[in-house]
């Protein structure tokens, strides 16, 4: 082999191990996170929108963030770069528009506590009334149950009275257990999920006549035909 053939099979060989070198590189620097080689940016989603707290890391949209490329030393630490990071968590404190996602920022679904389990028309109420009334020591969350209420038409009748269930299927939140609430007495709170036309009626239900909590089975719960019961309503159906 002569001197001149020796080095330019030398320098391929070079050349070729330069690019097997850069290969392993780049493929090393892709799976470590998407860095920017030429720039040194990283890919960091920021809010669109005001993120609040209580909201599911898994309901989070393209609408409600942006990705930028931001220099990897300014990033801020713990920066998210994809929903899939906390696709299994919420928000644990509000995010505002503008600000970026971290990861320090979701936490476990229960750190949300009610907040988690609520969106669009649905809300939560807290209600108290002595531990028949509420089943206080047989519910616990996530049972459902409906609200009986009972009340005069017309109001100013005082032996007018009717009764009706105003509320089906009414997901439990919170108990006395979770809610650490000491009950006074015969006293204890129940917390529930209903849409807001419901909390409406409810609202006026406990002010202005009596409520009760009826449990739901577990297993294909059903309904029967809804109505309204007076005096006149029983008294046919004690008679059979």
């Amino acid at each position: 082999m002569s001197y001149r053939t020796r080095n330019v099979t030398i320098a391929s060989g070079l050349a070729l191990l330069a690019v097997v070198f850069m290969v392993v590189y780049v493929s090393k620097a892709r799976n470590s996170g998407g860095t920017d080689l030429g720039t040194g940016v990283i890919s960091v989603l920021f809010a669109a929108r005001d993120i609040h707290a209580g909201t599911p890391g898994s309901t989070l949209q393209d609408g409600a963030f942006v990705t930028k490329q931001v220099p990897q030393g300014a990033a801020v630490p713990d920066s998210i770069s994809s929903p899939k990071s906390v696709a299994g968590q919420v928000a644990t404190q509000d995010i505002l528009v503008g600000q970026p996602l971290t990861t320090r920022k979701f936490g476990p679904i229960a750190a949300a506590g009610v907040r988690s389990r609520i969106e669009g028309t649905q809300r939560v109420v807290q209600l108290s009334g002595d531990k028949n009334q509420v089943l206080d020591g047989t519910l616990q969350v996530g049972d459902r149950v409906d609200i009986v209420g009972t009340w005069n038409v017309p109001e100013n009748c005082g032996s007018c009275h009717v009764s009706r269930v105003i509320a089906s299927n009414v997901l439990v939140v919170g108990t006395s257990a979770e809610l650490g609430a000491a009950s006074q007495q015969d006293q204890a709170s129940i917390q529930l999920r209903l849409s807001d036309a419901e909390t409406s009626q409810v609202f006026w239900m406990s002010k202005n006549g009596a409520w009760w909590l009826a449990l739901r089975p577990v297993v294909k719960p059903r309904n029967g035909r809804p109505g309204v019961q007076n005096s006149a309503s029983i008294l046919r159906g004690a008679r059979g």
